[in-house]
Protein backbone atom coordinates (compact mmCIF):
# COMPACT_ATOMS: atom_id res chain seq x y z
CA UNK A 1 0.00 0.00 0.00
CA UNK A 2 2.90 2.31 0.60
CA UNK A 3 3.85 1.70 -2.87
CA UNK A 4 0.50 3.16 -4.10
CA UNK A 5 0.79 5.92 -2.35
CA UNK A 6 4.02 6.69 -3.09
CA UNK A 7 3.06 6.40 -6.92
CA UNK A 8 0.10 8.51 -6.24
CA UNK A 9 1.98 11.40 -4.66
CA UNK A 10 4.81 10.94 -7.31
CA UNK A 11 1.99 11.15 -10.33
CA UNK A 12 0.28 13.90 -8.49
CA UNK A 13 3.49 15.91 -8.74
CA UNK A 14 4.07 15.33 -12.07
CA UNK A 15 0.90 16.08 -13.53
CA UNK A 16 1.04 19.76 -11.50
CA UNK A 17 4.51 20.31 -12.75
CA UNK A 18 2.77 19.61 -16.41
CA UNK A 19 0.44 21.78 -15.05
CA UNK A 20 3.24 25.04 -14.76
CA UNK A 21 3.42 24.24 -18.69
CA UNK A 22 -0.25 24.43 -19.54
CA UNK A 23 -0.47 27.67 -17.58
CA UNK A 24 2.16 29.15 -19.40
CA UNK A 25 0.23 27.84 -22.55
CA UNK A 26 -2.82 29.31 -21.12
CA UNK A 27 -1.61 32.37 -20.22
CA UNK A 28 0.98 33.81 -23.40
CA UNK A 29 -0.16 31.75 -26.58
CA UNK A 30 -3.43 32.00 -26.98
CA UNK A 31 -5.36 35.72 -27.96
CA UNK A 32 -7.28 36.18 -24.89
CA UNK A 33 -5.30 34.98 -21.57
CA UNK A 34 -6.90 32.40 -19.46
CA UNK A 35 -5.29 32.53 -15.91
CA UNK A 36 -5.47 29.20 -13.83
CA UNK A 37 -7.10 31.05 -10.26
CA UNK A 38 -4.57 31.25 -7.83
CA UNK A 39 -1.46 29.41 -9.89
CA UNK A 40 2.03 30.45 -8.95
CA UNK A 41 4.86 28.38 -9.85
CA UNK A 42 6.53 26.14 -7.16
CA UNK A 43 2.96 26.67 -5.32
CA UNK A 44 1.82 22.84 -6.09
CA UNK A 45 4.00 21.00 -4.93
CA UNK A 46 3.79 21.63 -1.22
CA UNK A 47 0.88 19.15 -0.35
CA UNK A 48 0.01 17.70 -3.75
CA UNK A 49 -2.93 15.51 -3.27
CA UNK A 50 -4.82 18.63 -1.70
CA UNK A 51 -3.43 20.62 -4.77
CA UNK A 52 -4.51 18.52 -7.48
CA UNK A 53 -7.96 18.20 -6.31
CA UNK A 54 -7.91 22.05 -6.65
CA UNK A 55 -6.23 21.63 -9.63
CA UNK A 56 -8.87 20.18 -11.28
CA UNK A 57 -11.49 22.78 -10.91
CA UNK A 58 -9.56 24.75 -12.27
CA UNK A 59 -8.37 23.11 -15.49
CA UNK A 60 -12.55 22.72 -15.89
CA UNK A 61 -12.70 26.41 -15.78
CA UNK A 62 -9.95 26.68 -18.78
CA UNK A 63 -11.75 24.28 -21.02
CA UNK A 64 -15.12 26.41 -20.51
CA UNK A 65 -13.36 30.00 -21.28
CA UNK A 66 -11.71 28.26 -24.28
CA UNK A 67 -15.13 28.49 -26.00
CA UNK A 68 -14.93 32.26 -25.91
CA UNK A 69 -11.50 32.57 -27.69
CA UNK A 70 -11.10 33.70 -31.22
CA UNK A 71 -9.85 30.35 -32.31
CA UNK A 72 -10.59 28.48 -35.48
CA UNK A 73 -12.26 24.91 -34.51
CA UNK A 74 -9.15 22.89 -35.11
CA UNK A 75 -7.28 25.41 -32.62
CA UNK A 76 -9.28 25.11 -30.19
CA UNK A 77 -10.17 21.41 -30.26
CA UNK A 78 -5.64 21.09 -29.96
CA UNK A 79 -5.86 23.28 -26.55
CA UNK A 80 -9.45 21.33 -25.16
CA UNK A 81 -8.00 17.95 -26.18
CA UNK A 82 -4.58 18.88 -24.00
CA UNK A 83 -6.52 19.92 -21.04
CA UNK A 84 -8.83 16.78 -21.39
CA UNK A 85 -5.83 14.46 -21.24
CA UNK A 86 -4.65 16.71 -18.43
CA UNK A 87 -7.74 15.91 -16.69
CA UNK A 88 -8.00 12.29 -17.24
CA UNK A 89 -4.80 11.95 -16.13
CA UNK A 90 -5.42 13.79 -13.10
CA UNK A 91 -8.98 11.06 -12.59
CA UNK A 92 -6.84 8.33 -12.89
CA UNK A 93 -4.23 9.10 -10.60
CA UNK A 94 -6.98 9.88 -7.85
CA UNK A 95 -7.64 6.33 -8.74
CA UNK A 96 -4.34 5.25 -8.03
CA UNK A 97 -5.07 6.99 -4.67
CA UNK A 98 -8.66 5.45 -4.17
CA UNK A 99 -8.24 2.13 -5.36
CA UNK A 100 -4.41 1.25 -5.73
CA UNK A 101 -2.05 1.18 -8.78
CA UNK A 102 -2.82 -1.29 -11.40
CA UNK A 103 -0.96 -1.69 -14.63
CA UNK A 104 -3.73 -0.18 -16.42
CA UNK A 105 -3.74 3.13 -14.26
CA UNK A 106 0.10 3.26 -14.21
CA UNK A 107 0.45 3.00 -18.25
CA UNK A 108 -2.58 5.45 -18.75
CA UNK A 109 -0.91 8.02 -16.66
CA UNK A 110 1.95 7.72 -18.18
CA UNK A 111 0.54 7.81 -21.18
CA UNK A 112 -1.80 10.61 -20.59
CA UNK A 113 1.34 12.65 -19.20
CA UNK A 114 3.16 11.95 -22.57
CA UNK A 115 0.28 12.89 -24.48
CA UNK A 116 -0.20 16.62 -22.71
CA UNK A 117 3.33 17.25 -23.25
CA UNK A 118 3.22 16.71 -26.70
CA UNK A 119 0.31 19.03 -27.20
CA UNK A 120 2.60 21.64 -25.31
CA UNK A 121 5.60 20.84 -28.04
CA UNK A 122 2.90 21.45 -30.90
CA UNK A 123 1.05 24.71 -29.43
CA UNK A 124 3.82 25.82 -28.56
CA UNK A 125 5.31 25.47 -32.38
CA UNK A 126 1.65 26.84 -33.80
CA UNK A 127 1.19 29.47 -31.88
CA UNK A 128 3.72 32.64 -30.79
CA UNK A 129 4.28 33.00 -27.42
CA UNK A 130 3.22 36.72 -26.40
CA UNK A 131 4.95 36.91 -22.78
CA UNK A 132 7.13 39.82 -22.47
CA UNK A 133 10.75 40.06 -22.16
CA UNK A 134 12.56 39.32 -18.36
CA UNK A 135 12.83 43.06 -16.85
CA UNK A 136 10.38 44.67 -19.82
CA UNK A 137 7.43 46.70 -17.97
Amino acid sequence: MDEDKNLYLEFATELLSVLAEIAHMLRWHLPIAIGIPGYEPGAFKARPASNLTTAIRHVERARHLLKEEPLTERHRDMFNDMLLSWLSGAEITDGIGQHGATSWRVDSVDALIDTVEGYIELIAGTFPCTEPPQGAV
